[in-house]
């Protein structure tokens, strides 16, 4: 479901503070709508990037890819979520990440710099960005969590059990790689339930 206007993003900003008229045109004028058809990327690892974006309708992944071109999904990204590569926005480095369309996905990317410079304006603005700072950095924790602590079967049984929105529009090979797993390894899990 698509949010239906740039009004709608003001609304659901909200939820972490409460901008002026005046302060959200001063952010909106430095905010675009973009579509990315699914298999086109946001984001290529390597490449320089400077934006962040808001997702409005559709499905994205966040993934690393190794020398051998395995890959590994850090996260899925739905209506409602904030992407951009963190690490590199902050250190100023190439992306580490790739992130890609899994559905044709409309989102509403601005500077990363244009924001930190609003963070000196007002302390709304810079609780704005802790606020979503801390949500990625809690969903972050918590899946490293899982990783590291949980087996292949305890993700899985996790993960069904939160029900999270993405999980029916995502392939099992997705999945597959979002659990750290094969996909043959996930079949099974499977069968075996």
């Amino acid at each position: 479901m698509e949010i239906d206007s740039f009004e709608d993003l003001r609304k659901l900003t909200q939820v972490f503070t409460d901008l002026s008229d005046e302060q959200w045109s001063s952010f909106s004028k430095f905010c675009h709508r973009r579509v990315i058809k699914k298999g086109e990327y946001f984001l290529k690892h390597g490449d320089p990037c400077q934006l962040v974006a808001f997702i409005s309708a559709g499905l994205v992944r966040t993934y690393y890819s190794d020398k051998e071109g395995r890959e590994s999904i850090k996260r899925f990204s739905i209506e409602g979520d904030f992407i951009g590569p963190l690490t590199s926005l902050l250190l100023n480095i190439p992306s580490l990440i790739n992130i890609q369309a899994i559905e044709d996905t409309v989102l509403y990317e601005f500077s990363y710099s244009h924001l930190t410079n609003l963070y000196g304006t007002d302390i709304k603005w810079e609780s704005l960005g802790r606020q979503i700072t801390e949500r990625i950095s809690i969903e972050r924790e918590l899946r490293e969590y899982e990783l590291l602590t949980l087996s292949a079967a305890e993700r899985l049984t996790k993960i069904e059990s939160k029900a999270p929105k993405w999980l029916p529009r995502v392939s099992k090979g997705f999945l597959a790689s979002y659990l750290g797993i094969s996909p043959i390894s996930l079949s099974r899990l499977y069968r075996g339930k």
